[in-house]
């Protein structure tokens, strides 16, 4: 069976969709299981009136979910939407890394291991950005077995960046070795 570039970009696209769906989804379930930590982690950024912190701490996962969603619909509007999130994402770490406050938790699972905002999130962030925009893209159909190949391909993506950021979260921190 000869594959066009348009069925292999489409089958990209589909795993693209279904692997970052799962990441949304992931993150959107650990701030909604862990509220009060997550209102703290979002607090903590001091980017938002204190005001703005509770409303802003449901909104968040609840787009989050939306664009899981949309995601696994196939809706292009979901990829604009998660990239738009992923580059606030990046912005809210950058703005707290310009004024020195390195010792802040990412937020981007409130139930696991914390994890120092870094400029290397940024840059993780914005790929990933673009990886959403990417989902974006108008895909034409795809014979059954391909589909379902792209969405395998997508999960177990998503799985294996998974395990092996838990796999990291569990290794014993590095000593803090100061400036050089």
């Amino acid at each position: 069976m000869a594959f066009s570039y348009i069925t292999l970009l489409a089958c990209l696209v589909l795993a693209l969709r279904l692997g970052l769906g799962l990441m949304f989804a992931v993150g959107a379930i650990g701030k909604l299981r862990n509220r009060l930590k997550w209102n703290e982690m979002l607090a903590a950024y001091q980017l938002l009136p204190l005001a703005t912190i509770v409303p802003v701490a449901v909104l968040m996962p609840l787009a989050e979910l939306a664009v899981a969603g949309g995601l696994f619909a196939g809706l292009p509007l979901a990829g604009v939407a998660g990239a738009g999130l992923m580059l606030l994402f990046a912005l809210a770490i950058s703005i707290n890394l310009l004024r020195g406050r390195t010792g802040l938790d990412c937020g981007c699972n409130p139930g696991a291991r914390p994890q120092p905002i870094a400029w290397s999130l940024v840059v993780r962030n914005v790929i990933l950005a673009g990886l959403v925009a990417a989902c974006a893209l108008p895909m034409g159909p795809l014979p059954l077995e391909l589909a379902v190949s792209a969405g395998v391909a997508g999960a177990l993506g998503y799985g294996l960046v998974y395990i092996l950021s838990m796999l990291r979260a569990m290794a014993p921190p590095e000593p803090f070795r100061g400036a050089r």
